[in-house]
C-alpha cells in the first residue's frame, strides 16, 4: 500500500509518499515542496510576524535551506532591523543568526510577502528549537521541529533534551516544556512536528499544526483545532544574553550583554540577575547602561570545564538593574579575557537567569568557541566620535573599515579582501551614508579592495557603537570588529575634538610626546566664529581597550610640551579646563605618561549659542611607547660582546631584556623623510641606538603589560646584523629562528632569564615580526598603530656541535685507479681518511651560516684565497699540527688518533696534506692523507688498527661527548692493517750467456719473521729506481761496466716480483751488484744512487746499516766460476 500525505507543523510543512518500499528512501531524505506558489501561500494576518515554512532543499522557485518569516508588508520591515533568530540544537547549545536585508529575500504573491533567512550551511540539525528575537532581545515566536525521516516524536523529556532547567518551576520555563512534551506525546501511528508557540505580548495565538484526526489548516483564520498555545514569560518582561564575537581568538577580549526588556505597561523594579560566569576566561569588567544602577557584586562557583573536565573556581556577577521603565531594556556588559593560550575549538557556555523580581525566572546563555588566532578581523576607525543630530551626513562621523589579517584588528591590511559585510549599530537609530552622501538602502556594503568608507547620521541623541561582520570569509570563524564610543547631541550647537598632530595614524599618540588636539564649536557641522575664552570640564573616558590602571593624561593648553602642567591629571570625573578660542577653534596638547586608549570628552559652559553647556566626545586615542628596546644579554657569565667574540651557542638559551619607553626628544627630531621637525614623527631617528633611550631613561609605560588586548604583548623576529668589522660577506648569511616569537611584558618590562634561543651562526639583532622594525602593530586594535622596537646587536653565535659522517678511507692510493683498493696499508705509506663534518645547532638542525668569516675551523683549502698565498709546505705543515692536536689553537684540531685492542698509538699517525672543499651552508667534506710512522724496532701487523677524530675550532666547539666512540675521547671513522714491510731483492747466477732474474719479495713482519706479503699486489718500482754497479770479475776484481740492460718496471704481484738482466754478450763474465733506490739515502747503510723513488717504507736494515733507512740490493752473476761450481748459499741479511 501506498499513500500520499501532507502536514503541516505551524506553517512547518513536509509532503512526502508513504509506501513500503519508499520507507528506506525516506531515512535519507526529507521532502521539500514542489511548487512556487506553496511556498509563497497568501494569507490573512494582523500586523505580526510568524514563522512559516522551513525547506531542506529547493522546491519550485524556493532556494534551499531556508527558513520563512511572513510580513504583511511588501519589503524588508525597517522595524525587523536587528532581529536575530536563535537556533538550539542541543543542551548547552545555541546559534544566533541575523535577520536582515543581506539574510533575506523577497518573494510576493497575492500580494503578500515572505522572507527568506540564508543560514550558512543550512538548519539541517535534529531536534532544533527555533526562537525568532526582535532587537531587544525579546522573543517574538518559536517552534521546533524533527529533522527524522520519517519525523518522529519529541524523544523524551523536554527537560533534558534542551537548554538546562527548561522544565524547572524556578530557573526555567515550566509552560514551554510541558507543551513540547504534551505535543510530542501525540499518536505513535502518525509521524508528528510540533505546533509553534507565540512568546511575550507579540500575540496570544499563532498558527496551529495540522491535528491528528483533525481539520484541514485554516488559512484565512490563522486557527486550527487541536492547537495549543503557551505563554512562557510573565510579567511582561523578556531576558536575553548575548555575546559580541562568538568565536574570539587567544588573548582578546570578548563582551557578554544582559539585556532586561520590560515589555509591559508599568515600571518594574526589584529584579536580581545572577550571571555564572564561563571558565578558563578571566573576569575584567562590568558596565550597565543605566548610570543609576546599585553596584555590581561578584562571588564564585565551583565550575567544570566542559573540554577537559577539569574543576576550577569560576566568577558570578550579580546585578540589579535600577528601576526599568516600560518599553525599556536596561543592559549590563561583562567583558572577560581570553586566556592567551586558550585551546583553539574549545567551546564555554555563559549561563545567566533572572533570581528575583519575577513570577517565574528566565534563564538564558550564550556560547563562545575560541578561534584561530589567524583569523582575520575588521578595524573600524571613526573620526570624529562626536556629532549632532544636525549634521548634514558628509559632515558627521567618518567610519573606515578596513579588513585585517589578523584577530582583533590586527595583522596587515588585507587588499584582497572585497567581500560584503552586514553592518550594525548598537542602537536602532543611527544612518549610514556613502561617500556622495546617498543613505544606504539596507545594512550591507561591500569593501573594494580591502576597505571602504562611510558616514554616520543619527537624529537622535545618543552614544551607541557600530560593528561590522562577515560570517562567511572565515568561516566558521566569523570575520568581525567593532568601533569605539560614537556620540550624537541634539544641541545645533556643539563642539568636536579632533586630532590634528602630524603623526599617522590619527588618533594614535605616544606616551610622553605632547600631541595636538583641536576644539572646534560648529553649529549643525558649520564651525562657528565664537573667539575668547571658555570654561568647562575634561573627561578621559577609556575606551574597551585601555589597560585597566593605566595613568590618566594630563592637557597642557598653553604649549607643546610635557607634561601638561596647567591641567593636572584628568580622571573620568571630570577635570576643570579652560581653553582660549580664536574663529571657533583652541588647540592644546595631550600628554601621557602611559599607555592607554581613551576618548576625550568636553563640556564647555556659556558659549555664545545660548546652550547653557555644549559637549563634544572625540573618537578613541590610542597611546603606544616610544620604542621597544632589547639589551642586556647575557649567556651565563658571559657578556654579550656584540661582535666577533663568541657569545652562545645555537638554540642554546642566553638572557636578554626588553623595555617599552616613553617619548625622548633627543631620539626624535626627523620627520619620516629624515628633514627636521617640531616634535619628530614619534619614530626613533635613524641611528638612534638603545644606548640612546637608556641615558636618556624617560621611564617605561607600566601598563604596557599583559595579555588582556595584547597590551603588553610584543612579537619577535631576527634580523641579520653583522658587526661593524665583519668581512660582507655576513649579509648573505641564512636568516635564523628566534624564540620565543611574542613576549608578554610586565610593567613595561620583561627579563628573559635564559629564555631567548636564536637557531643560527652569527650576529642578529632581535626586529618585529616578519623582520619589519615593529614590534607590536595595530596596537590595542588601532588600525597601523605600530611600535618600532631597537636592539644590541647579539653574537657572534656559535655552533653547539658538530658531528662526523660518511667516513671513508683509502688504505692504498696507488692502487687505483687501475686496481682495486688494498687491504692494508704499509707502516710510513700514506693513506686517505674521508668524512663530512656537519656544524649544528642544540637541535641537531645544520647551522648553514657556518661558513666563510663564521667558520673557526681552518680547512686549508687551497682554492680558498686566506691560504692561497701560502706555500704548500707551510700549508702542509699548520695541517699537520692542526691534525695532530686536540686543542683548539689557531687553526682548531682534529686530534687524529689510532688505537689497537686498547692500546694507543696516535703519536705514529701524522697528517701529511690536505684536501678540503671548503665550508658550504654550515658542512665540509674533507679528504686527508696521513701515515702511521714506523719505529726503530720492526713491530705490528696492527690488523685491526682503529682510527678516529675529535674536530674542535677555535671557539672550543667540538662533537657530543656522546658521539665519542672510540676509547671515549675520539669519533671513529675507520679500521686499517698496517703492516712493517721492506722490499727484498735475492742474488741469481746464469750459466754461460743466458739472462739472470732476480727475484724481488714485499714482506712483512708477522711478530716473528719476516714473510711474503702475497696480499700486495700494487707496488710498482720504476725502471729508474733500478741500478746496476759494481762490476766484479771471478776474483773480484773491478771491471768496467758490461753491456747489461735492466729489464724495466718491477710489478709486484701477490707479494712477488723480478728483475731481469740480458746477458752482456760474449767475453763478459763476472758479477754486477743491482739496488732500488726506494727514496732519500740514509747517511749510513746500503745507498742506491739512482732516481728516488717513493717507497720509503719498503726500505729495509740492510747490512751493513743498522736502521730501516736501506735500500735493498743483490748480485747477478754471469759464466761459472770454479772450483764453487756447486757453492751457492750467500748470507747477507743482518736482523
Amino acid at each position: 500500500m501506498s499513500f500520499k500525505s501532507t502536514f503541516f507543523v505551524g506553517r512547518f510543512r513536509y509532503k512526502f509518499l508513504c509506501g513500503q518500499f519508499l520507507w528506506a528512501f525516506l531515512i535519507s531524505l526529507v521532502f521539500i515542496s514542489s511548487s512556487a506558489h506553496a511556498a509563497c501561500s497568501s494569507w490573512r494576518s494582523p500586523q505580526k510576524a510568524w514563522f512559516n515554512e522551513y525547506f531542506f532543499g529547493s522546491g519550485g522557485s524556493a532556494p534551499p535551506n531556508f527558513l520563512e518569516v511572513y510580513s504583511t508588508s511588501n519589503a524588508f520591515p525597517a522595524s525587523w532591523q536587528n532581529w536575530s533568530i536563535d537556533v538550539y540544537t542541543g543542551i548547552n547549545t545555541k546559534t544566533t543568526y541575523p535577520l536582515n536585508t543581506s539574510t533575506a529575500t523577497a518573494c510576493t504573491v497575492s500580494n503578500k510577502t515572505w522572507l527568506t533567512s540564508n543560514v550558512p550551511g543550512g538548519l539541517r540539525q535534529q531536534n532544533a528549537l527555533v526562537l525568532l528575537k526582535d532587537e531587544d532581545g525579546a522573543y517574538v515566536d518559536a517552534f521546533v521541529f524533527d529533522n527524522s525521516s520519517p519525523p518522529e516524536p519529541w524523544p523524551g523529556s523536554a527537560a533534558s533534551s534542551w537548554f538546562p532547567g527548561l522544565a524547572n518551576s524556578t530557573t526555567g520555563c515550566p509552560a514551554l516544556a510541558t507543551s513540547l512534551t504534551s505535543q510530542a506525546g501525540a499518536s505513535a501511528s502518525t509521524p508528528k512536528q510540533f505546533n509553534m508557540l507565540v512568546l511575550n505580548n507579540y500575540g496570544n495565538k499563532d498558527m496551529a499544526r495540522d491535528p491528528d484526526g483533525g481539520s484541514k489548516w485554516d488559512l484565512t483564520s490563522n486557527t486550527g483545532s487541536g492547537t495549543t498555545y503557551t505563554q512562557c514569560v510573565s510579567n511582561n518582561a523578556n531576558f536575553t544574553k548575548t555575546v559580541d564575537n562568538a568565536t574570539p581568538t587567544p588573548g582578546s577580549t570578548v563582551t557578554f550583554t544582559l539585556n532586561f526588556a520590560n515589555t509591559g505597561d508599568s515600571t518594574m523594579s526589584g529584579v536580581k540577575i545572577t550571571d555564572f560566569l564561563p571558565p578558563v576566561l578571566t573576569y575584567i569588567s562590568s558596565t550597565p547602561s543605566n548610570a543609576l544602577d546599585p553596584p555590581i557584586t561578584t562571588g564564585t562557583y565551583t565550575a567544570t570545564d566542559p573540554n577537559t573536565g577539569a574543576s576550577s573556581t569560576a566568577t558570578t556577577i550579580t546585578w540589579s538593574p535600577a528601576t526599568v521603565t516600560a518599553g525599556t531594556v536596561s543592559k549590563l556588559n561583562i567583558k572577560m579575557q581570553v586566556p592567551a593560550d586558550a585551546t583553539v575549538g574549545h567551546t564555554y557556555v555563559n549561563t545567566a537567569q533572572t533570581t528575583a523580581g519575577l513570577t517565574n525566572n528566565q534563564t538564558d546563555f550564550a556560547n563562545v568557541t575560541i578561534g584561530s588566532p589567524n583569523t582575520p578581523s575588521f578595524a573600524i576607525s571613526v573620526s570624529p566620535a562626536t556629532s549632532t543630530t544636525c549634521t548634514p551626513a558628509l559632515l558627521g562621523p567618518k567610519v573606515t573599515i578596513t579588513a585585517m589579517s589578523a584577530a582583533n584588528g590586527t595583522g596587515t591590511p588585507l587588499t584582497s579582501y572585497n567581500g560584503t559585510v552586514t553592518l550594525t549599530a548598537s542602537t536602532p537609530n543611527p544612518r549610514w551614508y556613502n561617500t556622495a552622501g546617498v543613505r544606504l538602502s539596507g545594512n550591507t556594503v561591500t569593501l573594494t579592495n580591502g576597505s571602504v568608507t562611510l558616514y554616520l547620521g543619527d537624529t537622535v541623541e545618543e552614544t551607541f557603537t557600530v560593528s561590522a561582520v562577515d560570517a562567511v570569509y572565515a568561516s566558521p570563524n566569523v570575520m568581525q570588529g567593532s568601533s569605539g564610543n560614537i556620540t550624537f547631541t541634539d544641541n545645533s550647537t556643539g563642539v568636536t575634538l579632533t586630532d590634528v598632530d602630524m603623526l599617522t595614524p590619527a588618533y594614535g599618540a605616544v606616551a610622553g610626546r605632547p600631541h595636538t588636539v583641536r576644539a572646534t564649536v560648529s553649529t549643525c557641522g558649520s564651525t562657528a566664529t565664537t573667539t575668547g575664552q571658555y570654561s568647562g570640564t575634561i573627561y578621559y573616558v577609556p575606551g574597551l581597550n585601555h589597560p585597566a590602571g593605566a595613568t590618566g593624561p594630563t592637557i597642557n593648553t598653553s604649549s607643546a610640551s610635557c607634561p601638561g602642567s596647567v591641567v593636572p591629571p584628568l580622571t573620568t570625573g571630570g577635570t576643570p579646563i579652560t581653553l582660549n578660542f580664536s574663529a571657533g577653534q583652541a588647540t592644546f596638547y595631550l600628554c601621557s605618561t602611559d599607555v592607554g586608549q581613551y576618548a576625550l570628552r568636553l563640556s564647555l559652559n556659556g558659549m555664545p549659542s545660548g546652550t547653557s553647556t555644549v559637549t563634544g566626545i572625540s573618537s578613541n586615542f590610542t597611546v603606544r611607547p616610544f620604542v621597544i628596546t632589547a639589551t642586556g644579554f647575557a649567556s651565563g657569565s658571559i657578556t654579550n660582546s656584540a661582535g666577533a667574540s663568541a657569545f652562545a651557542k645555537a638554540g642554546a638559551p642566553f638572557s636578554g631584556t626588553l623595555s617599552a619607553w616613553r617619548w625622548v626628544a633627543s631620539a626624535d627630531t626627523q620627520n619620516t623623510d629624515g628633514t627636521s621637525a617640531q616634535r619628530g614623527d614619534g619614530i626613533p631617528d635613524t641611528g638612534i641606538t638603545t644606548a640612546t633611550i637608556a641615558t636618556a631613561n624617560p621611564g617605561l609605560t607600566a601598563r604596557f603589560n599583559g595579555t588582556t588586548n595584547n597590551a603588553g604583548v610584543v612579537s619577535l623576529a631576527p634580523v641579520l646584523a653583522p658587526p661593524a668589522n665583519a668581512p660582507t660577506d655576513t649579509t648573505t648569511y641564512t636568516l635564523g629562528t628566534l624564540s620565543p616569537t611574542t613576549v608578554t611584558l610586565a610593567s613595561g618590562a620583561a627579563a628573559l632569564t635564559n629564555a631567548i634561543s636564536y637557531s643560527e651562526v652569527g650576529n642578529f639583532k632581535i626586529g618585529g615580526s616578519g623582520g619589519s622594525a615593529y614590534a607590536v602593530t595595530n596596537y590595542l586594535g588601532a588600525a597601523e598603530l605600530n611600535v618600532p622596537i631597537l636592539s644590541d646587536v647579539v653574537g657572534r653565535i656559535t655552533p653547539d656541535h658538530f658531528t662526523v659522517a660518511a667516513p671513508s678511507i683509502i688504505r692504498r692510493p696507488i692502487c687505483l685507479p687501475d686496481l682495486p683498493d688494498s687491504t692494508f696499508t704499509y707502516m710510513d705509506e700514506t693513506f686517505r681518511l674521508g668524512f663530512t663534518l656537519t656544524a649544528r645547532n642544540t637541535s641537531g638542525d645544520v647551522t648553514q651560516n657556518y661558513r666563510n668569516s663564521y667558520a673557526f675551523l681552518n680547512l686549508f683549502d687551497p682554492n680558498d684565497a686566506k691560504w692561497s698565498s701560502m706555500s704548500v709546505a707551510d700549508r702542509n705543515a699548520r695541517f699537520a699540527t692542526q691534525w695532530a692536536s686536540t686543542s683548539a689553537g689557531t687553526d682548531g684540531s682534529f686530534g687524529l688518533a689510532a688505537v689497537q685492542n686498547s692500546t694507543d698509538y696516535s703519536t705514529r699517525m701524522r697528517a701529511v696534506s690536505a684536501a678540503a672543499g671548503g665550508w658550504v651552508n654550515g658542512a665540509t667534506t674533507i679528504s686527508g692523507d696521513v701515515r702511521f710512522e714506523r719505529v726503530a724496532v720492526q713491530d705490528g701487523p696492527f690488523a685491526t688498527l682503529a682510527l678516529g677524530i675529535v674536530p674542535r675550532d677555535t671557539d672550543g666547539i667540538t662533537v657530543k661527548a656522546s658521539d665519542l666512540n672510540l676509547n671515549a675521547n675520539r669519533v671513529a671513522l675507520a679500521n686499517n692493517n698496517l703492516r712493517f714491510g721492506r722490499l727484498a731483492l735475492f742474488s741469481a747466477s746464469a750459466q754461460g750467456q743466458t739472462n739472470v732474474t732476480l727475484p724481488v719479495q714485499a714482506q712483512y713482519w708477522s711478530g716473528k719473521s719476516w714473510i711474503l706479503n702475497n696480499a700486495d699486489s700494487c707496488t710498482r718500482i720504476a725502471a729508474g729506481a733500478l741500478r746496476a754497479a759494481n762490476y766484479r770479475d771471478a776474483k773480484s776484481n773491478t771491471m768496467s761496466a758490461w753491456p747489461v740492460t735492466l729489464g724495466g718496471d718491477v710489478q709486484i704481484t701477490n707479494g712477488l716480483g723480478a728483475i731481469t738482466l740480458t746477458k752482456p754478450g760474449t767475453g763478459y763474465t763476472g758479477t754486477v751488484d743491482i739496488c732500488a733506490d726506494l727514496g732519500a739515502d740514509p747517511s749510513d747503510g746500503v745507498a742506491c744512487a739512482a732516481t728516488a723513488g717513493n717507497h720509503d717504507y719498503l726500505k729495509g736494515k740492510w747490512a751493513p746499516g743498522a736502521t730501516f733507512q736501506n735500500d735493498p740490493a743483490a748480485s747477478a752473476t754471469f759464466g761459472i766460476y770454479t772450483p764453487e761450481t756447486r757453492r751457492a748459499v750467500h748470507i747477507r741479511e743482518l736482523f
